[in-house]
């Protein structure tokens, strides 16, 4: 629970083991294992009492009672604490018009085209307006071509703000058609004025078909972020990208299926082989 805390010194062990900041997400996760910690002690002391006929709370022991109700005072204060800087920051988003928190690393990234808010947008009838007013920009599962060492090389990598440009922003400047196909491959159909390099918003990982107008490119550059670059065609042009399972993988998928059938079977041959 401590180390789940908020305040924890998170910054300071991050600089001693700079490789915590690639490798521990959300220490908050860590939560889980106090709350069910937690639960386990709440009932073997009710198994105690009861096993006992002992009362936890006795006049004499007074200060067990002082100390719950400090316990209880003091997680109610934190957790107003934390929602008072959330509504105040939400409500400051709200009453401005035509933020931008573009050169933030948010998940959120809001571009007002409009002299409306997203407090009027909220109160409107149309709903497309405040589903427009809020890009998200997550580059959590990016492919990347190095890897990222410490908290500055974060910092100076911004994978938010790239996120952005190479897969929201290209939208923007090139209009892009998204197809996805029965197959499960997506594609992205443009067309060019001229024959040109041009970046599409689309993501290449290492087991990735990728086919340009058709044709099956045995060599795909890519940004620092993922995102593919082809060789553009005068006129219409397509790219689509099929992600395929390697071996590894499938085997893994088939073990873990037998691997749930044998436990489901397992009470019933197990009653079979008592009988007999």
């Amino acid at each position: 629970m401590l180390v789940s805390w908020s305040h924890f010194p998170w910054g300071i062990i991050q600089r001693i083991m700079p490789s915590l900041t690639y490798t521990l997400q959300f220490p908050k996760r860590f939560l889980v294992l106090p709350f069910i910690m937690i639960l386990l002690a709440l009932g073997m002391i009710m198994t105690y009492e009861q096993a006992n006929n002992d009362q936890f709370f006795h006049r004499e022991q007074w200060w067990r009672l002082l100390l719950v109700a400090v316990i209880i005072i003091g997680s109610l204060g934190l957790d107003f604490y934390s929602m008072n800087g959330r509504i105040y920051r939400y409500d400051q988003t709200a009453k401005s018009h035509n933020i931008s928190n573009y050169h933030d690393s948010s998940l959120y990234y809001y571009f007002g085209k409009h002299h409306r808010n997203v407090k009027a947008d909220i109160d409107s009838k149309h709903l497309g307006h405040l589903v427009n007013d809020f890009i998200k920009a997550s580059p959590d599962y990016m492919p990347v071509k190095h890897q990222i060492k410490g908290f500055k090389q974060y910092n100076a990598f911004n994978p938010y703000l790239l996120d952005y440009h190479q897969y929201i922003g290209k939208n923007a400047v090139t209009h892009f058609k998204h197809k996805v196909w029965r197959n499960g491959s997506l594609s992205v159909i443009w067309h060019s004025k001229k024959a040109k390099w041009t970046q599409v918003p689309l993501v290449k990982y290492a087991d990735t078909k990728v086919t340009l107008n058709g044709n099956k490119l045995k060599k795909v550059h890519t940004t620092n972020l993922g995102a593919i670059i082809v060789k553009a065609k005068t006129g219409k042009n397509r790219v689509t990208i099929q992600y395929q399972q390697n071996f590894t993988t499938r085997l893994m998928m088939v073990i873990c299926i037998l691997s749930w059938l044998i436990v489901l079977a397992y009470p019933l041959i197990s009653k079979i082989v008592t009988k007999m």
